[in-house]
């Protein structure tokens, strides 16, 4: 999967990245994955369950902890009720 496809597809970055780029950057690396269950996207769709958490690092998510941006239940229910919104627009 390109780089461009996964810019493209990408959800909004979590509160614990500090940019956009920084996200679809990660998303990138972590789509190279050998596993394919470890990966983000499965065809051109990202998975929103996909743990990204997974390989933050225990500073990071104490800082991110600490300014209240570590929420990853949070981000899921975002970006599952983005899609089911998005579901409903495209079958009216």
């Amino acid at each position: 999967m390109k780089a461009k496809v996964i810019a493209m597809a990408a959800p909004e970055a979590p509160r614990c990245f500090s940019s956009r780029n920084q996200w679809v950057q990660y998303l990138v690396s972590a789509q190279r994955h050998p596993k394919p269950e470890r990966r983000p996207f499965v065809t051109d769709e990202y998975r929103a369950g996909f743990c990204f958490c997974r390989d933050c690092p225990a500073t990071h998510r104490a800082d991110m902890e600490d300014r209240g941006r570590c929420d990853f239940e949070g981000y899921v229910a975002q970006v599952n009720a983005s899609k089911e919104a998005s579901s409903v627009a495209a079958s009216v």
